[in-house]
């Protein structure tokens, strides 16, 4: 929990009131609320979303993902969803950290990391077919040792 309460005190020192802050490393940002938000429709962008502080929820078609300090989102392809800050007080705002992923990149460098022995790889000249996966939703625990098996959806939930 020490870390996690690091990482709450980072976030907070570095944002001067409610809102997302762009930090000097591109792509990662930071995100303060004092208080419960509305309901917001947005399409989230690839990204990882690391709670520090408080809770949000996300909802997605007709289930809703809740997420609080110690656990964060993987979103892989954009996905329209309607999120809501639902613990943020003035005392312990709501707190997160986000990474926004850029898909061209990672691709480029799977393509070039060398393999592990025994697995097969995709070469730069191959030609492959690419079929959306379902799990592209991912609220998970920060821990290493998470106790809960995640639900599946029939939309895009891991």
């Amino acid at each position: 929990m020490e870390k996690l309460d690091q990482l709450a005190r980072l976030i907070a020192q570095n944002t001067d009131g409610d809102g997302v802050f762009d930090t000097a490393i591109p792509r990662l940002s930071v995100i303060r609320m004092s208080k419960p938000t509305e309901p917001l429709h947005a399409i989230h962008q690839p990204a990882v979303c690391v709670i520090a502080q408080g809770a949000k929820q996300v909802m997605l078609a007709d289930e809703i993902f809740r997420y609080s300090p110690g656990q964060y989102l993987v979103v892989s392809v954009d996905m329209p969803v309607t999120g809501q800050v639902i613990e943020a007080t003035q005392e312990e705002p709501y707190l997160c950290l986000r990474l926004d992923l850029d898909l061209k990149l990672l691709s480029e460098m799977l393509v070039d990391m060398p393999a592990a022995p025994g697995v097969p790889t995709m070469r730069k000249n191959a030609s492959a077919s690419v079929t959306p996966r379902r799990n592209s939703w991912t609220p998970h625990s920060a821990s290493p040792n998470f106790s809960t098996s995640p639900t599946r959806s029939p939309i895009s939930h891991r």
